[in-house]
C-alpha cells in the first residue's frame, strides 16, 4: 500500500536523507537595500554626489541621469539593479522621461517611432570600486546627508 509505514517503500528509504525542497533563493543582499516585492513598490534616495546613471537595461546603455537627493520609485530589484518605476523615451537622439512628455505620448507615438525603454540604476557600487548609489528611503522629509569622504 502506498503511505504505508511498514511498506517496502519506508523499508527501501529508511537509510536515505529527507528529501530537500527547492527554494528561490533571495533576490537582494542586505548591501543591496531591501527587495521589492511582487507588485509593490520601494522608495529610494540616490546618495552619490555626482548623481547615479540610469541605464536601459543592467549594463546597459545610459538613457538619463538621476541627481543627488532625487527620491527614486523601485518597482524590482534583480542582481544589484533596481528598475524604476518611470519609463524613459529616446526623440532624436536624446533620452527623456516619458511623463515629461505628458499626453505627447499616445498611440501616435509609433508613428513617430518613439521608443519607451525601461530605466535600471545599480543599487551599490561598493563591490566594484565605486560609492554606494542609492539608499532606502526611511519615511525622512529630506535627503540624508552625503557620506563623509
Amino acid at each position: 500500500r502506498v503511505g504505508d509505514a511498514g511498506g517496502p517503500r519506508a523499508a527501501r528509504n529508511a537509510g536515505s536523507a529527507p528529501a530537500v525542497r527547492w527554494q528561490a533563493a533571495a533576490a537582494t543582499t542586505a548591501a543591496a537595500g531591501p527587495a521589492a516585492p511582487r507588485g509593490m513598490t520601494v522608495r529610494m534616495w540616490v546618495e552619490v554626489g555626482g548623481g547615479t546613471p540610469v541605464r536601459e537595461r543592467p549594463w546597459g546603455r545610459v538613457v538619463g541621469r538621476k541627481t543627488r537627493g532625487a527620491l527614486l520609485r523601485v518597482d524590482g530589484i534583480a542582481d544589484g539593479w533596481g528598475r524604476l518605476e518611470e519609463d524613459f523615451v529616446e526623440t532624436d537622439g536624446e533620452s527623456v522621461t516619458a511623463s515629461s512628455l505628458g499626453f505627447a505620448l499616445d498611440s501616435e507615438g509609433e508613428e513617430e517611432e518613439l521608443q519607451l525603454l525601461e530605466g535600471w540604476v545599480l543599487l551599490d557600487g561598493r563591490d566594484l570600486g565605486l560609492p554606494r548609489q542609492l539608499v532606502a528611503f526611511g519615511g525622512e522629509a529630506d535627503a540624508p546627508p552625503p557620506p563623509p569622504p
